[in-house]
């Protein structure tokens, strides 16, 4: 039982709990963190239904490429369990007035972009935080950090999870930005282990 809770209390820390309750076998002991997993990942499918359905309802949704979460989760052997803390998508620069716009009549806060950012923040009281980006990485860190190498160029992609189809990055395009994220991330506050298995 000790052995089991220090492998949960680390999968936690490490963005994984409900990856690896889902991956281990039954137990009397297992019984009741599995009950908790279960419920963490219905919040998680129940925030990610809400975004989807607003996002399908918005007029100019054909340009909209979600990246990052739920399209890396198709990688994992039970995709639900891939839990992010939020909804990530990009969009094209001249939307940023109409989707503001349709999610501040969604009762949402909407944040306007600030000065050199590349993404602003969508919250709603129950269903999170929805991310939207502009582009995949700030000028300055591409400049800086990246030396300008980062490109991206590829079209567009479908795919489809639990019957559900999304656009999302060509191949190399998304594994290059998931790759320079994950570098952003180590150099300002370090990673988590589910970070590098998204990679």
């Amino acid at each position: 039982k000790d052995s089991l809770n220090e492998i949960l209390i680390l999968a936690k820390k490490q963005g994984l709990f409900e990856v690896v309750c889902c991956m281990l076998k039954e137990t009397d002991e297992l019984s009741q963190y599995k009950n908790m997993a279960v419920i963490n990942v219905a919040r998680n499918i129940q925030r990610n239904m809400f975004w989807q359905h607003h996002l399908d309802c918005y007029e100019n949704n054909s340009d909209i490429c979600y990246i990052k979460g739920i399209t890396l989760s198709r990688f994992y052997p039970v995709p639900d369990a891939r839990i992010s803390g939020d909804t990530d998508i990009l969009i094209n620069e001249c939307d940023i007035k109409g989707i503001s716009t349709y999610f501040t009549k969604q009762k949402c806060i909407v944040e306007k972009l600030k000065s050199g950012m590349h993404h602003f923040e969508i919250h709603h009281e129950t269903s999170g935080m929805l991310e939207v980006h502009v582009s995949l990485c700030r000028d300055f860190l591409n400049t800086t950090l990246f030396k300008n190498m980062l490109t991206y160029n590829e079209p567009l992609i479908d795919i489809t999870i639990e019957n559900k189809t999304f656009k999302t990055l060509g191949i190399n395009d998304g594994v290059n930005f998931i790759t320079a994220h994950l570098i952003k991330h180590f150099l300002q506050e370090g990673i988590i282990f589910r970070q590098v298995l998204d990679l």
